[in-house]
Protein backbone atom coordinates (compact mmCIF):
# COMPACT_ATOMS: atom_id res chain seq x y z
CA UNK A 1 0.00 0.00 0.00
CA UNK A 2 2.76 2.37 1.00
CA UNK A 3 4.62 1.47 -2.22
CA UNK A 4 1.63 2.43 -4.36
CA UNK A 5 1.35 5.74 -2.56
CA UNK A 6 5.03 6.44 -3.26
CA UNK A 7 4.45 5.51 -6.91
CA UNK A 8 1.58 8.02 -7.11
CA UNK A 9 3.72 10.75 -5.54
CA UNK A 10 6.59 10.06 -7.94
CA UNK A 11 4.19 10.04 -10.94
CA UNK A 12 2.69 13.35 -9.86
CA UNK A 13 6.16 14.89 -9.44
CA UNK A 14 7.12 13.62 -12.89
CA UNK A 15 3.94 15.06 -14.45
CA UNK A 16 4.55 18.43 -12.81
CA UNK A 17 8.10 18.35 -14.10
CA UNK A 18 6.86 17.66 -17.65
CA UNK A 19 4.37 20.54 -17.45
CA UNK A 20 6.97 22.94 -16.01
CA UNK A 21 9.51 21.88 -18.60
CA UNK A 22 6.94 22.33 -21.41
CA UNK A 23 5.85 25.71 -20.10
CA UNK A 24 9.47 26.86 -19.90
CA UNK A 25 10.14 25.55 -23.40
CA UNK A 26 7.23 27.54 -24.81
CA UNK A 27 7.21 30.60 -22.59
CA UNK A 28 10.30 30.55 -20.46
CA UNK A 29 13.01 31.00 -23.02
CA UNK A 30 13.71 34.61 -23.82
CA UNK A 31 13.39 34.11 -27.56
CA UNK A 32 10.12 32.16 -27.41
CA UNK A 33 8.59 34.53 -24.84
CA UNK A 34 9.43 37.56 -26.95
CA UNK A 35 7.96 35.92 -30.05
CA UNK A 36 4.77 35.01 -28.18
CA UNK A 37 4.43 38.52 -26.76
CA UNK A 38 5.02 40.11 -30.17
CA UNK A 39 2.53 37.81 -31.88
CA UNK A 40 -0.25 38.49 -29.36
CA UNK A 41 0.35 42.23 -29.62
CA UNK A 42 0.17 42.15 -33.43
CA UNK A 43 -3.06 40.14 -33.33
CA UNK A 44 -4.66 42.50 -30.81
CA UNK A 45 -3.68 45.62 -32.79
CA UNK A 46 -5.12 44.12 -35.98
CA UNK A 47 -8.42 43.30 -34.29
CA UNK A 48 -8.68 46.82 -32.84
CA UNK A 49 -7.75 48.54 -36.12
CA UNK A 50 -10.17 46.52 -38.24
CA UNK A 51 -13.11 47.17 -35.92
CA UNK A 52 -12.93 50.94 -35.58
CA UNK A 53 -10.64 51.25 -32.56
CA UNK A 54 -7.67 52.82 -34.35
CA UNK A 55 -7.27 55.26 -31.44
CA UNK A 56 -6.44 52.37 -29.05
CA UNK A 57 -2.87 51.39 -28.20
CA UNK A 58 -2.00 48.01 -26.73
CA UNK A 59 1.30 46.89 -25.22
CA UNK A 60 2.11 43.38 -24.01
CA UNK A 61 4.25 42.37 -21.04
CA UNK A 62 4.30 38.60 -21.32
CA UNK A 63 0.61 37.72 -21.45
CA UNK A 64 -0.49 40.87 -19.63
CA UNK A 65 -1.80 43.72 -21.80
CA UNK A 66 -1.98 47.45 -21.14
CA UNK A 67 -4.64 49.29 -23.14
CA UNK A 68 -4.19 53.06 -23.56
CA UNK A 69 -5.14 56.01 -25.77
CA UNK A 70 -7.88 58.64 -25.84
CA UNK A 71 -11.28 57.16 -26.57
CA UNK A 72 -13.58 59.33 -28.70
CA UNK A 73 -16.62 57.92 -26.90
CA UNK A 74 -17.95 57.34 -23.41
CA UNK A 75 -17.00 54.23 -21.51
CA UNK A 76 -13.26 54.72 -22.10
CA UNK A 77 -11.82 51.32 -23.06
CA UNK A 78 -14.87 49.16 -22.27
CA UNK A 79 -15.78 48.62 -25.93
CA UNK A 80 -12.23 47.72 -26.89
CA UNK A 81 -12.01 45.22 -24.03
CA UNK A 82 -15.32 43.61 -25.04
CA UNK A 83 -14.01 43.33 -28.59
CA UNK A 84 -10.81 41.61 -27.44
CA UNK A 85 -12.86 39.19 -25.34
CA UNK A 86 -15.25 38.42 -28.22
CA UNK A 87 -12.29 37.77 -30.51
CA UNK A 88 -10.93 35.14 -28.09
CA UNK A 89 -7.75 37.08 -27.35
CA UNK A 90 -8.64 38.08 -23.80
CA UNK A 91 -9.70 35.31 -21.41
CA UNK A 92 -8.88 35.03 -17.73
CA UNK A 93 -5.75 34.57 -15.62
CA UNK A 94 -5.45 30.90 -16.70
CA UNK A 95 -6.83 30.84 -20.25
CA UNK A 96 -6.44 32.96 -23.40
CA UNK A 97 -3.44 34.55 -25.08
CA UNK A 98 -4.09 37.65 -22.94
CA UNK A 99 -4.58 36.56 -19.34
CA UNK A 100 -4.59 40.01 -17.71
CA UNK A 101 -5.38 43.53 -18.84
CA UNK A 102 -4.87 47.02 -17.39
CA UNK A 103 -7.21 49.71 -18.75
CA UNK A 104 -5.46 53.11 -18.99
CA UNK A 105 -7.77 54.56 -21.66
CA UNK A 106 -9.04 58.08 -21.06
CA UNK A 107 -12.34 59.36 -22.43
CA UNK A 108 -12.21 62.11 -25.05
CA UNK A 109 -13.81 65.53 -24.66
CA UNK A 110 -17.58 65.61 -25.32
CA UNK A 111 -18.64 66.79 -28.78
CA UNK A 112 -20.90 69.81 -28.99
CA UNK A 113 -23.21 70.14 -30.79
CA UNK A 114 -23.77 66.40 -30.98
CA UNK A 115 -24.94 65.69 -34.53
CA UNK A 116 -26.05 62.52 -36.29
CA UNK A 117 -27.45 62.54 -39.84
CA UNK A 118 -29.11 60.02 -42.15
CA UNK A 119 -29.72 61.15 -45.74
CA UNK A 120 -31.80 59.27 -48.29
CA UNK A 121 -30.72 59.87 -51.88
CA UNK A 122 -32.93 59.84 -54.95
CA UNK A 123 -31.43 56.47 -55.93
CA UNK A 124 -32.66 54.96 -52.65
CA UNK A 125 -29.23 54.81 -51.02
CA UNK A 126 -28.72 56.06 -47.47
CA UNK A 127 -25.67 57.91 -46.15
CA UNK A 128 -25.10 57.84 -42.38
CA UNK A 129 -22.77 60.45 -40.86
CA UNK A 130 -22.05 62.36 -37.66
CA UNK A 131 -21.48 60.72 -34.28
CA UNK A 132 -22.76 57.85 -32.15
CA UNK A 133 -21.67 56.91 -28.63
CA UNK A 134 -20.06 53.52 -29.35
CA UNK A 135 -19.42 50.84 -31.96
CA UNK A 136 -22.46 48.78 -30.95
CA UNK A 137 -24.74 51.76 -31.62
CA UNK A 138 -23.10 52.38 -34.99
CA UNK A 139 -23.69 48.75 -35.94
CA UNK A 140 -27.33 48.93 -34.78
CA UNK A 141 -27.95 52.03 -36.92
CA UNK A 142 -26.32 50.30 -39.89
CA UNK A 143 -28.72 47.36 -39.50
CA UNK A 144 -31.72 49.73 -39.21
CA UNK A 145 -30.68 51.61 -42.35
CA UNK A 146 -30.13 48.43 -44.35
CA UNK A 147 -33.61 47.24 -43.40
CA UNK A 148 -35.26 50.27 -45.04
CA UNK A 149 -32.85 51.17 -47.85
CA UNK A 150 -33.64 49.92 -51.35
CA UNK A 151 -30.14 51.07 -52.31
CA UNK A 152 -26.70 50.90 -50.70
CA UNK A 153 -25.92 52.16 -47.19
CA UNK A 154 -22.77 54.23 -46.75
CA UNK A 155 -21.75 54.45 -43.10
CA UNK A 156 -19.52 57.40 -42.13
CA UNK A 157 -20.53 57.56 -38.45
CA UNK A 158 -17.70 58.14 -35.96
CA UNK A 159 -17.59 57.33 -32.27
CA UNK A 160 -17.95 60.43 -30.12
CA UNK A 161 -18.90 61.19 -26.54
CA UNK A 162 -21.41 63.81 -25.52
CA UNK A 163 -24.75 62.33 -26.65
CA UNK A 164 -27.66 64.10 -24.90
CA UNK A 165 -29.78 62.71 -22.09
CA UNK A 166 -32.62 60.40 -23.01
CA UNK A 167 -32.96 57.32 -25.19
CA UNK A 168 -30.79 58.58 -28.04
CA UNK A 169 -30.72 55.30 -29.97
CA UNK A 170 -34.51 54.96 -29.84
CA UNK A 171 -34.94 58.46 -31.28
CA UNK A 172 -32.41 57.69 -34.03
CA UNK A 173 -34.33 54.50 -34.80
CA UNK A 174 -37.60 56.46 -35.04
CA UNK A 175 -35.86 58.97 -37.31
CA UNK A 176 -34.87 56.21 -39.73
CA UNK A 177 -38.45 54.92 -39.80
CA UNK A 178 -39.59 58.40 -40.87
CA UNK A 179 -36.82 58.61 -43.46
CA UNK A 180 -38.26 55.46 -45.03
CA UNK A 181 -41.48 57.40 -45.73
CA UNK A 182 -39.69 60.13 -47.71
CA UNK A 183 -39.02 59.97 -51.43
CA UNK A 184 -35.71 61.54 -50.52
CA UNK A 185 -34.52 63.82 -47.73
CA UNK A 186 -32.66 63.71 -44.44
CA UNK A 187 -33.13 63.28 -40.72
CA UNK A 188 -30.83 64.98 -38.23
CA UNK A 189 -30.34 64.64 -34.50
CA UNK A 190 -28.73 67.85 -33.29
CA UNK A 191 -28.36 67.53 -29.52
CA UNK A 192 -32.00 67.06 -28.40
CA UNK A 193 -33.69 68.26 -31.60
CA UNK A 194 -34.84 65.81 -34.28
CA UNK A 195 -35.16 67.50 -37.67
CA UNK A 196 -36.90 65.80 -40.61
CA UNK A 197 -36.86 67.40 -44.04
CA UNK A 198 -37.39 66.22 -47.58
CA UNK A 199 -40.02 65.23 -50.14
CA UNK A 200 -43.07 63.06 -49.48
CA UNK A 201 -45.94 62.39 -51.87
CA UNK A 202 -48.23 61.49 -48.95
CA UNK A 203 -50.35 64.38 -47.58
CA UNK A 204 -51.33 62.13 -44.66
CA UNK A 205 -47.70 61.69 -43.65
CA UNK A 206 -46.96 65.41 -44.01
CA UNK A 207 -49.96 66.25 -41.83
CA UNK A 208 -49.04 63.63 -39.22
CA UNK A 209 -45.58 65.15 -38.78
CA UNK A 210 -47.10 68.54 -38.08
CA UNK A 211 -48.98 66.89 -35.20
CA UNK A 212 -45.82 65.44 -33.66
CA UNK A 213 -44.18 62.04 -33.54
CA UNK A 214 -45.71 59.51 -31.08
CA UNK A 215 -43.25 57.47 -29.08
CA UNK A 216 -40.38 59.96 -29.22
CA UNK A 217 -38.46 60.43 -25.95
CA UNK A 218 -39.76 63.43 -23.96
CA UNK A 219 -36.23 64.83 -23.78
CA UNK A 220 -36.31 65.44 -27.56
CA UNK A 221 -38.28 67.87 -29.71
CA UNK A 222 -39.34 67.49 -33.35
CA UNK A 223 -38.86 69.97 -36.20
CA UNK A 224 -40.34 68.80 -39.50
CA UNK A 225 -40.13 70.42 -42.92
CA UNK A 226 -41.46 67.84 -45.37
CA UNK A 227 -42.84 69.14 -48.65
CA UNK A 228 -44.86 67.87 -51.55
CA UNK A 229 -43.53 67.72 -55.08
CA UNK A 230 -44.68 71.22 -56.13
CA UNK A 231 -45.02 72.09 -59.84
CA UNK A 232 -41.33 71.93 -60.82
CA UNK A 233 -38.09 70.83 -59.17
CA UNK A 234 -34.36 70.47 -59.76
CA UNK A 235 -32.29 68.14 -57.62
CA UNK A 236 -28.51 67.94 -57.55
CA UNK A 237 -26.34 65.13 -56.23
CA UNK A 238 -23.41 62.96 -57.30
CA UNK A 239 -22.55 65.21 -60.26
CA UNK A 240 -26.04 64.88 -61.76
CA UNK A 241 -28.93 67.33 -61.97
CA UNK A 242 -32.46 66.00 -62.42
CA UNK A 243 -35.12 68.36 -63.81
CA UNK A 244 -38.66 67.30 -63.04
CA UNK A 245 -42.19 68.67 -63.28
CA UNK A 246 -44.34 70.88 -65.50
CA UNK A 247 -43.25 73.57 -67.96
CA UNK A 248 -45.69 75.63 -70.03
CA UNK A 249 -43.98 75.26 -73.40
CA UNK A 250 -41.07 73.86 -75.36
CA UNK A 251 -39.42 77.29 -75.22
CA UNK A 252 -39.53 77.22 -71.38
CA UNK A 253 -37.95 73.76 -71.42
CA UNK A 254 -35.27 75.00 -73.83
CA UNK A 255 -34.44 78.05 -71.70
CA UNK A 256 -34.08 75.93 -68.55
CA UNK A 257 -31.84 73.41 -70.32
CA UNK A 258 -29.69 76.25 -71.68
CA UNK A 259 -29.35 77.75 -68.19
CA UNK A 260 -28.28 74.39 -66.78
CA UNK A 261 -25.86 73.39 -69.55
CA UNK A 262 -24.12 76.78 -69.44
CA UNK A 263 -23.35 76.42 -65.71
CA UNK A 264 -23.08 72.66 -65.13
CA UNK A 265 -20.68 70.11 -66.61
CA UNK A 266 -22.20 66.95 -65.10
CA UNK A 267 -25.04 64.73 -66.32
CA UNK A 268 -28.38 66.42 -67.01
CA UNK A 269 -31.52 64.28 -66.68
CA UNK A 270 -34.49 66.03 -68.31
CA UNK A 271 -37.72 64.60 -66.91
CA UNK A 272 -39.77 67.76 -67.52
CA UNK A 273 -43.22 67.48 -69.08
CA UNK A 274 -44.98 70.12 -71.15
CA UNK A 275 -48.30 70.92 -69.56
CA UNK A 276 -50.17 73.92 -68.25
CA UNK A 277 -49.95 75.87 -65.04
CA UNK A 278 -51.21 79.39 -64.49
CA UNK A 279 -47.88 81.02 -63.63
CA UNK A 280 -46.43 82.69 -66.71
CA UNK A 281 -43.75 84.62 -64.76
CA UNK A 282 -42.41 81.68 -62.76
CA UNK A 283 -39.12 81.50 -64.69
CA UNK A 284 -38.02 84.82 -63.13
CA UNK A 285 -36.97 83.03 -59.93
CA UNK A 286 -35.46 80.06 -61.78
CA UNK A 287 -33.19 82.39 -63.76
CA UNK A 288 -31.90 83.88 -60.51
CA UNK A 289 -31.49 80.61 -58.64
CA UNK A 290 -29.98 78.11 -61.07
CA UNK A 291 -26.54 79.63 -61.86
CA UNK A 292 -25.36 79.46 -58.24
CA UNK A 293 -27.48 76.44 -57.25
CA UNK A 294 -25.60 74.40 -59.87
CA UNK A 295 -22.39 75.08 -57.91
CA UNK A 296 -23.88 73.37 -54.82
CA UNK A 297 -22.45 70.09 -53.55
CA UNK A 298 -26.01 68.74 -53.30
CA UNK A 299 -29.43 70.31 -53.08
CA UNK A 300 -33.01 70.76 -54.19
CA UNK A 301 -34.99 73.60 -55.80
CA UNK A 302 -38.79 73.35 -55.68
CA UNK A 303 -41.29 75.73 -57.22
CA UNK A 304 -44.46 75.38 -55.17
CA UNK A 305 -46.73 78.43 -55.53
CA UNK A 306 -49.14 76.99 -52.96
CA UNK A 307 -46.30 76.69 -50.45
CA UNK A 308 -43.18 78.83 -50.05
CA UNK A 309 -42.90 79.84 -53.70
CA UNK A 310 -39.32 78.93 -54.56
CA UNK A 311 -37.50 76.88 -51.95
CA UNK A 312 -33.77 76.14 -52.17
CA UNK A 313 -32.10 73.67 -49.80
CA UNK A 314 -28.76 71.88 -49.77
CA UNK A 315 -25.05 72.18 -49.06
CA UNK A 316 -22.68 74.56 -50.82
CA UNK A 317 -19.44 76.47 -50.47
CA UNK A 318 -19.61 79.95 -48.97
CA UNK A 319 -19.32 81.85 -52.25
CA UNK A 320 -22.20 80.01 -53.95
CA UNK A 321 -24.47 80.84 -51.01
CA UNK A 322 -23.27 84.46 -50.86
CA UNK A 323 -23.76 85.08 -54.59
CA UNK A 324 -27.16 83.33 -54.52
CA UNK A 325 -28.32 85.55 -51.67
CA UNK A 326 -27.29 88.59 -53.70
CA UNK A 327 -29.14 87.31 -56.76
CA UNK A 328 -32.42 86.73 -54.93
CA UNK A 329 -32.28 89.81 -52.70
CA UNK A 330 -34.59 91.92 -54.85
CA UNK A 331 -38.29 91.13 -55.12
CA UNK A 332 -39.22 88.21 -57.38
CA UNK A 333 -42.51 87.01 -58.80
CA UNK A 334 -42.83 84.58 -55.85
CA UNK A 335 -41.06 84.44 -52.46
CA UNK A 336 -37.64 82.73 -52.47
CA UNK A 337 -36.76 80.80 -49.32
CA UNK A 338 -33.16 79.62 -48.76
CA UNK A 339 -32.39 76.76 -46.37
CA UNK A 340 -28.76 76.09 -47.17
CA UNK A 341 -25.72 74.96 -45.20
CA UNK A 342 -22.17 76.17 -45.83
CA UNK A 343 -19.52 73.46 -46.20
CA UNK A 344 -15.78 73.81 -46.74
CA UNK A 345 -14.39 73.22 -50.21
CA UNK A 346 -11.71 70.65 -50.89
CA UNK A 347 -8.33 72.40 -50.90
CA UNK A 348 -5.87 70.31 -52.90
CA UNK A 349 -3.14 72.93 -52.45
CA UNK A 350 -2.78 72.19 -48.72
CA UNK A 351 -2.79 68.40 -48.86
CA UNK A 352 -0.16 66.99 -46.50
CA UNK A 353 0.20 70.06 -44.29
CA UNK A 354 0.31 69.30 -40.57
CA UNK A 355 -1.68 71.99 -38.77
CA UNK A 356 -1.08 70.33 -35.39
CA UNK A 357 2.69 70.21 -34.97
CA UNK A 358 3.53 73.68 -36.36
CA UNK A 359 0.30 75.56 -36.82
CA UNK A 360 1.81 79.00 -37.52
CA UNK A 361 4.11 77.81 -40.31
CA UNK A 362 1.43 75.53 -41.79
CA UNK A 363 -1.14 78.33 -41.86
CA UNK A 364 1.24 80.71 -43.59
CA UNK A 365 2.21 78.01 -46.09
CA UNK A 366 -1.46 77.20 -46.72
CA UNK A 367 -2.45 80.80 -47.51
CA UNK A 368 0.61 81.14 -49.76
CA UNK A 369 -0.11 77.87 -51.58
CA UNK A 370 -3.73 78.85 -52.29
CA UNK A 371 -2.82 82.32 -53.58
CA UNK A 372 0.10 81.01 -55.65
CA UNK A 373 -2.34 79.31 -58.04
CA UNK A 374 -5.59 81.21 -57.37
CA UNK A 375 -6.38 84.92 -57.49
CA UNK A 376 -8.81 87.34 -55.90
CA UNK A 377 -9.80 89.70 -58.72
CA UNK A 378 -11.82 92.91 -58.72
CA UNK A 379 -13.76 95.03 -61.15
CA UNK A 380 -11.42 97.47 -62.89
CA UNK A 381 -10.58 100.49 -60.70
CA UNK A 382 -13.03 99.35 -57.98
CA UNK A 383 -13.04 97.38 -54.75
CA UNK A 384 -15.91 95.11 -55.91
CA UNK A 385 -14.80 91.47 -55.83
CA UNK A 386 -15.36 89.75 -59.16
CA UNK A 387 -17.43 86.56 -59.00
CA UNK A 388 -14.67 84.65 -60.78
CA UNK A 389 -12.91 84.79 -57.38
CA UNK A 390 -15.54 82.58 -55.72
CA UNK A 391 -13.46 79.38 -55.66
CA UNK A 392 -10.43 81.29 -54.32
CA UNK A 393 -12.49 82.87 -51.53
CA UNK A 394 -13.86 79.44 -50.58
CA UNK A 395 -10.33 78.09 -50.19
CA UNK A 396 -9.20 81.11 -48.17
CA UNK A 397 -12.20 80.63 -45.88
CA UNK A 398 -11.27 76.96 -45.45
CA UNK A 399 -7.70 77.85 -44.45
CA UNK A 400 -8.88 80.60 -42.08
CA UNK A 401 -11.16 78.12 -40.30
CA UNK A 402 -8.31 75.64 -39.93
CA UNK A 403 -6.13 78.41 -38.47
CA UNK A 404 -8.45 79.49 -35.67
CA UNK A 405 -6.46 81.27 -32.97
CA UNK A 406 -4.29 83.30 -35.34
CA UNK A 407 -4.62 86.85 -36.63
CA UNK A 408 -3.82 87.45 -40.27
CA UNK A 409 -2.95 90.59 -42.16
CA UNK A 410 -4.71 90.98 -45.51
CA UNK A 411 -2.67 93.22 -47.78
CA UNK A 412 -3.69 94.74 -51.10
CA UNK A 413 -1.22 95.58 -53.87
CA UNK A 414 -1.51 97.37 -57.23
CA UNK A 415 0.66 97.96 -60.25
CA UNK A 416 2.47 101.28 -60.73
CA UNK A 417 0.11 102.80 -63.25
CA UNK A 418 -1.83 105.89 -62.15
CA UNK A 419 -1.63 108.05 -59.06
CA UNK A 420 0.24 106.46 -56.15
CA UNK A 421 -2.12 107.90 -53.53
CA UNK A 422 -5.17 106.55 -55.37
CA UNK A 423 -3.51 103.14 -55.73
CA UNK A 424 -2.72 102.92 -52.01
CA UNK A 425 -6.32 103.84 -51.16
CA UNK A 426 -7.66 101.35 -53.73
CA UNK A 427 -5.40 98.54 -52.50
CA UNK A 428 -6.52 99.07 -48.91
CA UNK A 429 -10.22 99.16 -49.84
CA UNK A 430 -9.78 95.91 -51.79
CA UNK A 431 -8.08 94.24 -48.83
CA UNK A 432 -10.94 95.48 -46.63
CA UNK A 433 -13.48 94.07 -49.12
CA UNK A 434 -11.91 90.62 -48.67
CA UNK A 435 -11.97 91.04 -44.87
CA UNK A 436 -15.63 92.13 -44.99
CA UNK A 437 -16.52 89.11 -47.13
CA UNK A 438 -14.87 86.74 -44.65
CA UNK A 439 -16.37 88.54 -41.65
CA UNK A 440 -19.87 88.13 -43.10
CA UNK A 441 -19.22 84.38 -43.22
CA UNK A 442 -18.08 83.91 -39.64
CA UNK A 443 -14.42 84.95 -39.39
CA UNK A 444 -14.16 87.36 -36.44
CA UNK A 445 -13.25 90.96 -37.31
CA UNK A 446 -10.51 91.06 -34.68
CA UNK A 447 -8.69 88.24 -36.49
CA UNK A 448 -8.17 90.35 -39.64
CA UNK A 449 -6.20 93.51 -40.33
CA UNK A 450 -6.59 95.05 -43.81
CA UNK A 451 -3.76 97.18 -45.15
CA UNK A 452 -2.91 98.67 -48.55
CA UNK A 453 0.59 98.97 -50.01
CA UNK A 454 -0.40 100.24 -53.44
CA UNK A 455 2.51 99.86 -55.91
CA UNK A 456 5.26 99.92 -53.27
CA UNK A 457 6.01 96.16 -53.05
CA UNK A 458 6.06 94.80 -56.62
CA UNK A 459 6.83 91.12 -57.27
CA UNK A 460 7.21 91.50 -61.05
CA UNK A 461 8.26 94.03 -63.66
CA UNK A 462 5.66 96.80 -64.07
CA UNK A 463 7.02 97.46 -67.58
CA UNK A 464 5.17 94.37 -68.91
CA UNK A 465 1.48 93.57 -69.03
CA UNK A 466 2.07 90.21 -67.32
CA UNK A 467 4.16 91.86 -64.61
CA UNK A 468 1.49 94.45 -63.86
CA UNK A 469 -1.14 91.70 -63.62
CA UNK A 470 1.03 89.80 -61.14
CA UNK A 471 1.51 92.92 -59.01
CA UNK A 472 -2.25 93.46 -58.68
CA UNK A 473 -2.79 90.95 -55.89
CA UNK A 474 -4.06 90.12 -52.39
CA UNK A 475 -1.71 88.51 -49.84
CA UNK A 476 -2.18 86.99 -46.37
CA UNK A 477 0.38 87.14 -43.57
CA UNK A 478 -0.29 85.07 -40.45
CA UNK A 479 0.46 86.67 -37.08
CA UNK A 480 0.86 84.53 -33.97
CA UNK A 481 -1.22 85.17 -30.89
CA UNK A 482 -4.73 85.90 -32.12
Amino acid sequence: MFGRFVDWILAAIALIGIVVTGFWAVYGGNQNAAALEDGIERQAKTVLQENGYSWAEIEMDGQHATLSGQSPGDGAGDGAIRLLSASGLFGNRWMGPITGLTDKVIAGAPISPYIWVAEKMRNGGIVLSGYAPDQRTIEALQIDAEAIAPGEVENRIKIGSGQPDGDWLMVAHQALLQLDKLEYGRVELIDQVLRIEGLSMSPIFRTSLRNGLPGIDDNFTLEADVRGAGIWSASLEADEVILHGLVNSESERGEILELVSSSFSGNISDQMVIGEHAHDDWLDGIRRILPQFLRFRSGLVVFDPEGDGYRVSGEAADSAIAFLRDDVASEASFPIVLDVEAVDSDIAEITGLDFESDALASCQTAFGAVLATNRVTFESGKNTIDRSSGATLDKLMGVARRCEGFVFQISGHTDSQGDRGFNISLSRSRAQAVADYMSARGIADDRMDAIGFGPDIPIADNATREGRAANRRIEFKVVEGG
